[in-house]
């Protein structure tokens, strides 16, 4: 089994795309097919199926691998980086800030991308929390950030590169009457009890879900803040409420929730690189080239 098969198996059971997954591994789709095809024969079952809307998700053995291939993808990592240490390479220390409840949904992308354009970068991922990226990015405790993007003036004054785009659907409980329905508007679901993240912990997508109910006029009647995703999930499950998440971050969930599109035009959010002029004073090397090459359109 070979650590480069893992990361494409990660890389594709967030994306979930074939194309997209080949993109962001700086591969072809043939060549993430095969590398596929080659973990499914060394561990005798299948990763992948397509469901009956022609999209491919994971298996329940895909999931359980998932779960171990994240661990495996970051201890290689971190052994990588104590061999070149013992080598006495020249390796300067990258610290990227993530947000803390996706903290593996970029990392390692960047890290193929820095292996490739900047092999002299070694990347530490640090989670955080939303409003503690800017923070440690202003205080200069972390080099970059990895953040949620729905309003650019958030990070006024800074150097950002788009990576990835996402959009944000309902989450409710399996049994809702939700969960049978194609879509839902804005309307219908601001007469459920709607859970929204702190404005503490995580700053933008509480911004976001209150200024999509403002900007189209409608009032929730009822609402409750959570802490994290997990405890955001967990409510849902246990019949609290419903919200919305990523759409990307279906995988995350084990099927405990439901997930439904939503109607109305949202905004989009964008995953962005952030980092500053004085980033690459202190920096000095290849590893912009390397953002730039996880840059979409």
């Amino acid at each position: 089994m070979r650590i480069s098969d893992i990361t494409d198996f990660l890389t594709l059971a967030d994306k979930l795309d074939y194309k997209l997954a080949a993109g962001k591994l700086f591969i072809t789709v043939e060549e993430l097919c095969e590398s596929i095809s080659n973990l499914e024969e060394e561990l005798g079952s299948s990763l992948f199926i397509n469901n009956n809307r022609n999209e491919i998700e994971l298996t329940k053995f895909g999931a359980i691998f998932a779960r171990g291939a994240h661990r495996i993808e970051r201890d290689y990592e971190d052994t990588i980086s104590q061999l070149n240490k013992a080598k006495g390479k020249p390796m300067r220390t990258m610290v990227i800030g993530t947000r803390y409840d996706a903290a593996n949904d970029e990392s390692p992308y960047i890290t193929r991308a820095l292996r490739k354009f900047a092999p002299t970068i070694t990347p530490v991922y640090k989670p955080l929390m939303h409003l503690q990226l800017r923070e440690e990015l202003e205080s200069e405790d972390i080099d970059v950030a990895v953040g949620i993007v729905v309003e650019d003036r958030l990070y006024d004054g800074y150097k950002t590169v788009c990576i990835d785009r996402d959009v944000y659907e309902l989450v409710c409980p399996l049994d809702h009457p939700f969960a049978k329905m194609e879509s839902v508007t804005l309307e219908e679901i601001a007469q459920e009890s709607v859970i929204i993240p702190s404005p503490k912990t995580m700053a933008s997508m509480n911004m976001f879900f209150v200024d999509i109910f403002k900007k189209a006029g409608i009032e929730m009647a009822q609402s409750a803040y959570c802490d994290d995703v997990d405890g955001l999930v967990l409510q849902i499950e246990s019949g609290f409420g419903v919200s919305m998440v990523l759409s990307q971050r279906r995988s995350h969930y084990d099927d405990r929730v439901a997930f439904v599109p939503i109607a109305d035009k949202l905004p989009e959010a964008r995953i962005n690189l952030i980092w500053s002029e004085e980033t690459e004073k202190r920096l000095p090397g290849e590893w912009v080239k390397a953002f730039e090459a996880l840059k979409i359109d």
